[in-house]
Parts: C-alpha cells; sequence; structure tokens
C-alpha cells in the first residue's frame, strides 16, 4: 500500500513536469493555457524595455530562453542583430513558420541552453543580453549572473526581467488572475510554481547587488516602492565596465 502510494506521489510530479515541458515546447498547448494572461506580459516587456539603458546603433543582442517575440517587439530598433535563443526553440520555430517573426529586421534564431553559453561566447561576445523571467528557474543563479556578464562586450549590458515572486503582490494578482485559468485548464499550477521558481526575488536581488554593488540598477513595477513585496516585477540592468 505504501509503494502504491509513493508511486501516485511520483506521478503527480511527473505529470506537473510533463506540462511544464509542453509549456515551452508546444505552440497551440501554451497559447490556449497562458492567452488569458499575456496582457500583463505584454505590459511587463513594455515597461522593461522603458527602464533598459541605452545601447549604441549597431548593436548585437543575445536574449537567453526567449519563447515568444514579445520582448524583441519592445526593443528598440537600432539593432543590427537579434539573437532569440533557447534551449527548446520549437515554440520560435513555429512563429517563424506562421510569419510572426517576419516584422523584426536582422533576428536570429539559435538553439542554446542558457545555463551552458561557452560555445558561443567563444566566437563572440555581445553589446547587450537579455534574460526573461528565465533566472528564477535555473540552479546556481549567482553562476549564471557571471557567466552572462562576462559574454557581455565592455560597455555593454545585461538586462534582467523577473517576477517579485513571493511577493505579497504578486500573490495577490496571480490568485486573482491566471492562477485560476490556469487550474481551469487541467495545469498543476501550485506545483509548477513550487518546482519551477526555485530563486526567489529577494535572492536574486541580494545576489545581483552584492555581484555587481556599482553596475546594478534596479527598477521596480508596477510602483516605485523599492519593495518586491508591494510590486509585480522588477528589472535588473547591469552595465558592464570598461
Amino acid at each position: 500500500m505504501k509503494i502504491n502510494k509513493m508511486i501516485e506521489k511520483i506521478e503527480i510530479i511527473n505529470t506537473a513536469k510533463k506540462q511544464t515541458e509542453k509549456l515551452y515546447s508546444d505552440f497551440e498547448y501554451r497559447n490556449n493555457i497562458l492567452n488569458k494572461i499575456n496582457w500583463i506580459n505584454e505590459i511587463s516587456h513594455f515597461w522593461f524595455e522603458k527602464t533598459a539603458p541605452k545601447i549604441k546603433d549597431g548593436s548585437e543582442i543575445l536574449e537567453l530562453g526567449a519563447s515568444s517575440t514579445i520582448n524583441i517587439k519592445y526593443c528598440k530598433k537600432n539593432y543590427n542583430s537579434y539573437t532569440l535563443s533557447e534551449k527548446d526553440t520549437s515554440i520560435l520555430n513555429v512563429l517563424e513558420n506562421k510569419g510572426d517573426l517576419k516584422q523584426f529586421n536582422n533576428y536570429k534564431i539559435l538553439t542554446l541552453d542558457a545555463m551552458d553559453i561557452s560555445s558561443v561566447i567563444k566566437q563572440k561576445k555581445f553589446d547587450r543580453i537579455i534574460a526573461c523571467n528565465l533566472l528564477e528557474h535555473l540552479k546556481n543563479p549567482e553562476i549564471q549572473l557571471i557567466n552572462w556578464y562576462e559574454a557581455v562586450k565592455p560597455g555593454g549590458i545585461l538586462s534582467l526581467l523577473q517576477p517579485c515572486d513571493p511577493g505579497i503582490l504578486w500573490r495577490i494578482g496571480r490568485n486573482l488572475g491566471h492562477r485560476q485559468s490556469c487550474i481551469s485548464k487541467g495545469l498543476n499550477y501550485d506545483l509548477i510554481m513550487a518546482l519551477e521558481h526555485i530563486n526567489s526575488a529577494n535572492n536574486l536581488i541580494t545576489i545581483s547587488r552584492q555581484l555587481f554593488p556599482k553596475e546594478a540598477r534596479i527598477n521596480y513595477f508596477p510602483f516605485i516602492l523599492k519593495s518586491w513585496n508591494l510590486n509585480l516585477f522588477y528589472a535588473i540592468h547591469i552595465k558592464k565596465v570598461m
């Protein structure tokens, strides 16, 4: 009986992991699940790019963990190239085949694991590296930040957009909005968040400030209060010293 119970618990976890993988690889499934919350994502990326420091014309940009066109849409179009990279580029490939990427100039799609970008930086570095809603998922975030920073050219920018999870306003917002929508679609939302969001906002902000005390600039949305508890998102822009 105990073995059966344990098998059931493991199956619950495995099902949640499969749902997560499908969100990152199946365009129709992802669109069906997340369509109702796209508006808040749109606003957060619009705000994120407004807070970003200016970069020189003709810059080369790399977005890590890009599973949509939402950030390139709001990025200032003065770049020479914008590379959308993801470990699994299935959704990006669907968007390209649908023609959704044609509106953007000089874009590239690259299969790349954000936790191992050594193969890319051996060839070149970037004027700006962007990671949106990514660092909260990754093990050893301090190592990832250092590696990403090293992949930025001197004078360039490392830009991070992150959810204020588990802040008070973030938890209220998701309970009033997309949590119920996701559950109604059969998604094990709470378990997925517990398994996926392994780094809290407070920890990531502290790590960023400790690693880059002079370079990191932090902004909060939607309020100017410098509190991850009373906001929904925060942006960290780290300028690499010359």
